[in-house]
């Protein structure tokens, strides 16, 4: 017990005391910020219960919230964003969003084929509210309602 009565020991205890307290404290009011709440009318579905669907297949992402998709050589229609891209699918073009910490490897241009597999997730209006969206990319995103996100290493680009 002798280690205890060292200044930088009770210092450091001190410091780990008031970080568990911060971290109950933002947790506990979480929800009354809003944060971890999506409002979306579609009931996800756990995607470990599900096979992947095929990108083709898909006609109306926003049915698809909560599962998993393939693409294969799919089209990349338009770049509007940094790190993200809209590809063809069955229906309506699908909005990809990679998913990095940081700038990703990729260069993707408007005809180049890519291939991956990607989570489908809602959104709301203000995920279109960024400076990189044409008018016309903002309201096809909202009418879309969700998106698919594709972790940069899940990735393959062919041209």
């Amino acid at each position: 017990m002798r280690f205890l009565r060292d200044r930088i020991v009770q210092v450091c205890l001190a410091v780990v005391v008031v970080g568990l307290l911060i971290a109950v404290i933002w947790s506990a009011t979480a929800s009354e910020r809003g944060e971890g709440v999506v409002d979306t009318t579609v009931t996800p579905t756990p995607t470990s219960d599900l096979q992947a669907v095929a990108l083709g297949d898909v006609d109306d992402l926003a049915d698809m919230v909560g599962r998993r998709v393939v693409a294969d050589d799919t089209v990349v229609i338009s770049v509007p964003g940094d790190e993200g891209f809209w590809v063809a699918t069955g229906g309506d073009d699908a909005w990809v969003q990679l998913v990095t910490a940081g700038e990703s490897p990729f260069t993707v241009e408007s005809g180049d084929r890519v291939s991956f597999t990607g989570d489908v997730v809602a959104h709301g209006a203000d995920f279109a509210e960024r400076p990189e969206f044409s008018e016309n990319d903002a309201r096809k995103l909202t009418d879309a309602r969700a998106h698919i996100e594709v972790k940069v290493g899940d990735l393959r680009l062919s041209r």
